[in-house]
């Protein structure tokens, strides 16, 4: 069966949102749990498991795309996680990248080592809407951090500076 390969941005777009919402749902849960490590446990779990769900995160289903076995089946857990561990590895997100770039198939390193594919579900919507998206929602994100950045240094300022 033939699949469309989805364009770099859409996959940066489905990247951007899933990072953004992991970030902010993290900085929520240090506020709430007055603690530091609730940022990065949570976005380090949210990276690593955010396509176990049939092969959709929440960034993905919102730019139409899913990931799939190579063999076209559906996506099992251990291939879910061994694909986002390149991701949630510091310097590698951007090492997937250009391997991405550089791959005929769109494949990047992670998906090369967990056997899995992503698919464009949506081909009609063109791939550079979706730089312009990723551009809005790393604007949202920002703004929605500084904001909460803003909170935590005058209300909650153990959590920036450990007093």
């Amino acid at each position: 069966m033939e699949f469309n390969k989805p364009g770099p941005n859409k996959r940066v777009c489905a990247f951007i949102i899933d990072y953004g919402l992991a970030s902010t749902l993290g900085i929520y849960l240090a506020i709430l749990l007055e603690t530091k490590t609730a940022v990065w446990t949570n976005c380090f779990f949210y990276m690593l498991l955010r396509d176990t769900f049939g092969g959709r995160s929440l960034g993905k289903f919102a730019c139409g795309l899913k990931v799939i076995d190579v063999k076209e089946r559906h996506l099992k857990i251990i291939q879910a996680i061994i694909r986002n561990i390149f991701i949630v590895l510091p310097i590698l997100p951007l090492v997937e990248y250009f391997v991405m770039l550089k791959n005929q198939q769109g494949r990047r390193v992670g998906d090369n080592a967990a056997k899995t594919i992503v698919i464009d579900l949506k081909p009609q919507t063109k791939d550079g809407v979706f730089f312009w998206f990723s551009l809005v929602f790393a604007g949202i994100f920002f703004a929605i951090w500084m904001v909460l950045f803003v909170y935590i240094h005058k209300n909650r300022p153990s959590l920036l500076y450990g007093r």
